[in-house]
């Protein structure tokens, strides 16, 4: 009796190790390997994130396809903007305003780009005789001129060559191309240029001052360059003089006779 028992008892151990070891422990729930966190969701399911994740950002839900013309708070929302060349929008971080200098694109308030270091607005320069309240044109008294690429175009205030009449500092009285022909706009002018000296654009002169090929003067240009600054002129109103009396006009609209002074 007591043998049956020990025997029975010893088979009880037996099974009971061998299956102790045909059926291994699960692994703990836990972290996958490698720099990973998680925790046990509600469902009880592993979520899990890596320290080495891009944050996450808002940008890829922003609306694409704006327009650069609009409101761009209306347009893409609180400190943003319509990207000129991507139609998408970007974070716009400047608070530098309107005809104020700026280094780079992000130094301007939404809305306004960086254009010739002063912050600018931009205009749809393929419109042609467009409402100050079409969609890309400019206020009225502006002229929508022509910009380097990517941008549109850029709003410049039209002015007077012979009154220099800009009103924001540092500005001067120049020609602007647009797509309707020429015109004179308050363009950013940092440049001192005397009659004669040599220069590249406009803004290489003084106010008052245009850049003008060497061959329309009797003196050659400042160190025989192909272009040098000249006065503006009017016939009646700012006649020329001395060894250049010719005023060639530059046919402006609302202007028509201004131009610079220089030789036949």
């Amino acid at each position: 009796m007591h043998t049956h028992q020990h025997l029975s008892a010893l088979a009880l151990g037996m099974l009971a190790s061998w299956l102790l070891t045909a059926c291994p422990a699960d692994d703990p729930l836990g972290p996958a390997p490698g720099n990973m966190t998680g925790s046990v969701s509600s469902t009880g399911q592993w979520t899990t994130s890596t320290d080495e994740a891009d944050e996450s950002s808002d940008i890829g839900d922003l609306p694409s396809g704006c327009s650069p013309f609009e409101d761009p708070q209306l347009a893409c929302g609180t400190a943003l903007e319509c990207d000129p060349e991507t139609l998408t929008c970007v974070s716009a971080p400047g608070d530098v305003d309107l005809d104020e200098p700026c280094s780079e694109e992000t130094d301007c308030v939404a809305g306004l780009a960086c254009y010739q270091g002063t912050c600018t607005a931009l205009c749809d320069s393929d419109l042609v005789g467009a409402d100050p309240e079409d969609l890309g044109a400019c206020p009225e008294g502006q002229v929508c001129a022509l910009a380097s690429a990517p941008l549109p175009g850029v709003c410049r205030s039209s002015c007077l060559l012979i009154d220099q009449d800009c009103d924001s500092a540092g500005f001067a009285c120049n020609r602007v191309d647009t797509s309707e022909g020429l015109r004179a706009g308050c363009t950013p002018n940092d440049g001192f240029g005397l009659v004669g000296a040599a220069c590249s654009i406009d803004e290489d002169c003084g106010a008052g001052r245009l850049c003008t090929a060497a061959s329309q003067h009797t003196l050659p240009c400042d160190q025989d360059a192909s272009a040098c600054c000249a006065e503006v002129c009017d016939p009646l109103l700012l006649p020329c003089f001395g060894v250049e009396p010719v005023c060639y006009s530059l046919l402006i609209p609302d202007q028509p006779d201004s131009g610079f002074c220089g030789v036949e």
